[in-house]
């Protein structure tokens, strides 16, 4: 799987993948290293831009997930197997990956549940 591919978790508990979640690195089939995609403006999330998705697949099929006013999540998450399978729904264009990259390349991962009870308000 390349980074920057956008997926949709088939469990998706707002505990789990709720969220759409960018390919990072490692095993799609195991648990991998992900981003995440939220409409929530706040938490230090970072604004992404129109120009930071493909619009279509490689075959002129529209994706399902393109820019709607979304921000990356400040993290790197380890995205657990068992919330799949995974489906492919949207792309990051280059210069989308190389904002990934910028935003969450250095930081360290961690289980998804940490980030989340960090977050509760």
């Amino acid at each position: 799987m390349e980074r920057g591919t956008i997926l949709q978790a088939t469990h998706r508990a707002l505990t789990q993948g709720f969220h759409y979640i960018v390919y990072f690195e490692g095993d799609p089939d195991q648990d991998f290293i992900g981003g995440m995609i939220t409409h929530h403006n706040g938490d230090g999330n970072v604004a992404m831009q129109p120009e930071y998705f493909e619009i279509n697949d490689k075959n002129g099929k529209a994706f399902k997930v393109i820019y709607d006013n979304s921000f990356l999540v400040v993290g790197k998450f380890i995205k657990p197997s068992q919330w799949g399978p995974y489906s492919k729904v949207g792309k990051l264009s280059k210069e989308g990956i190389q904002f990934l990259e910028n935003i969450i390349g250095n930081l360290p991962f961690e289980p998804f549940a940490y980030y989340y009870k960090r977050n509760q308000k």
